[in-house]
């Protein structure tokens, strides 16, 4: 589906700067997307301090600590040890990945990875939220946690305008992506005012200059720093936990800013929409059900799937492997009860064996770092930390 065919889509803007022949590299950073592209996350948690003391156990060193900043201290501690220990590069270069955890305002702990290679992202996930449950850390929406993501590629300065493209796809789309990253049918941890989405359309363009409506930090969906930074943050709240879904919502970032490069090379101008998101927002306003809210959205799913499928399967190789648990969260498939409700055709998903049983690494440990058995077979091995993880843990 090209941007034209949008419901919503109102025109180009179009700016002599927009069309300079300096541009002509978009083509080529397009057709390297999946090797430039990287995602780093912030994974949030609580710990089980309980303003004495708390305890953590990982790579076979326990500790209690009566600060969080000494828990904090000691998981950075321990990735670096286990790091300069270790001799298998597959394993250190999952190590490298930690860049900071930290005392968050929302949670207790947050740990930052660096920037994540597309083929390394759910290797990545499975280990540091194994890392996080072995260090006493609860990553879930129940106690407040959420996750951002930030999508940059390396070594690209995206030009303004692309990043217009990338705000003005976010925000038309802000319900849909709610659908795809909350989750909605059991937690609401959070003010209400935590989801309102995103008004700030592009209101300004003088001289080629592009003006926003204003910083909207705390909305649903929001790029940090528009329009200098040189990757976009994508804030989730209540967003599930769960690994694969962590991938999957992953997946659907770099889908949008690929598909914004596209749009930039092809059309050299900027989208403009017509969107009902303030008439969403009064009526949230109006009910105060955030619920029946984002439930109500569904509808602008359907559309969104149509438009971004060509570069999910870019991405992936497999749209269907994409698709096929997209609201499998914590082993619950929403679709397969009631498919209708949440704009999913059914008709367009291969189904197979629940290859989703076992959903954190986590479970694969006995309390004392050993292995448990064999992974399981319906389990394909980029979705765990193999054996060698085990040397680590043992020595």
């Amino acid at each position: 589906m090209d941007v034209t065919e949008l419901t919503g889509f109102d025109g180009f803007f179009r700016h002599s700067s927009f069309e300079s022949d300096e541009h002509n590299w978009l083509g080529n950073v397009i057709g390297k997307f999946n090797e430039l592209v990287r995602c780093g996350f912030e994974l949030e948690g609580l710990s089980n301090f309980d303003g004495v003391d708390g305890y953590a156990n990982v790579f076979g060193t326990e500790v209690r600590y009566e600060t969080l900043p000494e828990l904090h201290d000691f998981m950075q501690w321990a990735v670096d040890d286990a790091w300069e220990h270790m001799d298998d590069a597959n394993v250190r270069q999952v190590l490298w990945g930690l860049r900071r955890v930290y005392l968050d305002c929302s949670v207790d702990t947050e740990l930052v990875t660096e920037p994540i290679e597309l083929k390394d992202i759910e290797k990545h996930l499975n280990f540091w939220l194994w890392f996080l449950e072995r260090c006493g850390v609860t990553a879930s929406p129940d106690y407040g946690a959420g996750c951002h993501m930030t999508v940059s590629l390396k070594t690209v300065y995206v030009p303004s305008f692309v990043r217009a493209n990338i705000e003005q796809l976010v925000i038309y789309f802000t319900p849909a992506l709610a659908l795809l990253s909350w989750l909605q049918w059991d937690h609401c941890n959070r003010d209400w005012g935590y989801f309102e989405l995103n008004t700030g359309f592009m209101d300004h363009y003088g001289n080629g200059y592009i003006h926003v409506s204003g910083e909207e930090k705390y909305r649903f969906v929001h790029f940090k720093n528009f329009p200098d930074c040189e990757g976009f943050e994508f804030r989730y709240p209540d967003a599930s936990m769960n690994a694969r879904h962590l991938w999957r919502v992953a997946i659907v970032n770099m889908a949008l800013v690929l598909k914004a490069l596209k749009i930039s090379h092809e059309h050299k101008a900027i989208v403009e929409f017509k969107c009902d998101t303030a008439d969403i927002i009064d009526d949230l306003n109006e009910i105060g059900d955030v619920k029946g809210w984002i439930e109500r959205l569904h509808s602008h799913l359907n559309e969104f799937l149509a438009f971004i499928r060509p570069e999910i399967e870019e991405i992936t190789g497999d749209y269907h492997r994409w698709l096929e648990g997209i609201f499998d969260v914590d082993s619950r498939r929403y679709y397969d009860a009631e498919p209708e409700r949440y704009g999913i055709i059914v008709d367009d998903i291969q189904t197979s064996e629940d290859w989703g049983s076992v959903n954190n690494v986590g479970e694969l440990y006995d309390d004392n770092g050993a292995l448990i058995g064999e992974p399981s077979e319906c389990l394909d091995d980029a979705y765990l930390i193999d054996e060698r993880y085990n040397e680590v843990i043992s020595e």
